[in-house]
């Protein structure tokens, strides 16, 4: 059994606590919140649990603790998990950590040295559909890919302490890394704030991954309707996965161009035909990607996952961001 506090009860808080509550081999000791009133959320749904307003009285009362969740406002993830770290506590740390590379290089420098899981939360690498995509790419069954391009987008949550960029695009960012594994060029951004000063609440960003694949990503939490979807387009067949339809969330189309040569008055020429087959969409039996991450983090710890994602993922993701 893991001992385990959640530092951070927002909206992403809540929704970590409702899983740390019913995850075997985890022992869900309670949270710290510096704001009372939240505090008081909390106790009302889990009455037996601990619960502190201060990470120094947590950390001084509190002496047997495994592990930490790290989910608060994003100015405040490094230093409560320099801290944790420091006190000896494994943290799986929620996105995109920090905007420096240093302080991402320290943190996973401290875990080294103290033998310790420092885990960023990039959640959707945690899905399974991703993780299928991610063997369809390495069995080249799409061919020579051409296009990816991504769709986020929401009418909320909207965040003051980062913008659409770093709180959307970081995460079809890590999917991109994730699956093709290649230097993101950033070719052109355009981002647009409307409801607060230099916060963009929507963004087009296009990239390129060497010089035969193109594509971009939109992410904004201004439009009224919810859209997570990728679609891969490959030179033999083509892909789209849609988060948002729960019974079939991939779908493979036979589908594509293909050139064909001909004779025009004795000349050969190359015409362009479309060729259209069958679709399949896979059955992808699943976990939620909570709690994939949250199981990946305490094999991690329990040293039976070598493979888990680490900080120097991170750093990989942080350096795209900061060249947007």
């Amino acid at each position: 059994m893991i001992s385990v506090v959640l530092i951070g009860y927002g909206y992403w808080g809540k929704i970590l606590a409702n899983q740390l509550n019913k995850t075997k081999n985890i022992n869900f000791i309670g949270i710290v919140e510096k704001n009372k009133k939240t505090i008081l959320i909390f106790k009302k749904k889990f009455p037996n649990k601990k619960a502190y307003s201060k990470l120094d009285d947590f950390l001084k009362y509190e002496k047997k603790i495994d592990a930490a969740i790290v989910a608060t406002n994003f100015k405040y993830l490094y230093q409560t998990t320099n801290k944790l770290l420091k006190k000896g506590i494994h943290c799986l740390v929620e996105k995109p950590v920090s905007k420096s590379l240093f302080e991402i290089y320290k943190l996973n420098k401290i875990a080294k040295m103290k033998n310790l899981i420092c885990m960023p939360g990039y959640i959707f690498l945690h899905n399974d559909a991703i993780k299928y995509i991610k063997k369809i790419l390495n069995n080249k069954l799409l061919g020579n890919l051409r296009i990816i391009t991504f769709e986020r987008t929401n009418l909320g949550p909207i965040r003051e302490d980062l913008n659409s960029i770093w709180d959307l695009a970081s995460h079809d960012i890590s999917i991109l890394n994730y699956l093709v594994g290649r230097n993101v060029n950033i070719k052109n951004t355009f981002s647009k704030s409307f409801l607060k000063k230099n916060v963009s609440d929507y963004a087009v960003i296009n990239f390129a991954l060497g010089e035969k694949i193109f594509g971009f990503i939109h992410c904004s939490w201004l439009n009224p309707k919810k859209e997570r979807k990728i679609t891969i387009v490959g030179d033999k067949k083509m892909l789209v996965w849609n988060d948002m339809n729960i019974t079939k969330p991939i779908t493979i189309y036979d589908k594509g161009v293909y050139k064909k040569e001909v004779k025009v008055e004795n000349f050969k020429q190359y015409k362009n035909y479309l060729y259209s087959g069958k679709e399949f969409s896979p059955v992808i039996k699943s976990k939620t990607p909570l709690e994939n991450e949250i199981l990946s983090f305490l094999k991690a710890i329990k040293n039976k996952n070598k493979n888990y994602i680490d900080m120097n993922f991170a750093s990989s993701v942080t350096k795209i961001l900061k060249k947007i």
